[in-house]
């Protein structure tokens, strides 16, 4: 039962994750080296606590930064943070927090211009009603353009616990 239902969350989580990156553009802007990434986004899944369709919206940041470490190599730090709220079908609200952080000192796969990253996160809803928590990992992968963060994909669940 509970692979199956990582597999409904997760085709959710992609079929969601997959439409926001085709319908919303990113905004990017640059900061002490660093090239930020912002956009409205959302998230959706299905609290397996109680059955409930969970969909929140907020604004999505990914951080991308490269530097040269004194030995010459190139070390690469990304940040991916994503707020969100919204409400499920039972009529529950939640609050949504998003966190994923990696430090590389190479790209998960490189093709030159276009680079990928593959991250570890830990997404935590919270009910403001009397429907459980549900706290989900797994991983994501944040796509890099020219050196600028261009949208990201979970690739993996590997984890769903109920709070509550």
């Amino acid at each position: 039962m509970r692979n199956n239902f990582l597999n409904i969350v997760r085709v959710a989580l992609v079929a969601l994750l997959i439409a926001n990156l085709t319908f919303l553009p990113a905004v990017p802007a640059i900061a002490d080296g660093a090239q930020h990434t912002q956009f409205t986004g959302f998230f959706g899944l299905i609290n397996g606590c109680n059955g409930e369709t969970v969909l929140v919206t907020g604004t999505v940041e990914i951080t991308y930064h490269v530097n040269q470490t004194g030995g010459g190599q190139t070390h690469y730090n990304i940040n991916h943070n994503f707020h969100g709220t919204g409400e499920g079908s039972q009529g529950n609200h939640y609050h949504m927090s998003f966190l994923a952080n990696g430090q590389f000192d190479s790209p998960t796969q490189d093709f030159g211009s276009f680079q990928v990253f593959d991250l570890p996160y830990r997404a935590v809803f919270l009910s403001q009603g009397q429907a459980p928590n549900i706290e989900v990992e797994g991983t994501i992968r944040v796509f890099v353009a020219d050196g600028q963060a261009t949208g990201s994909l979970i690739t993996s669940i590997t984890a769903t616990t109920c709070h509550g």
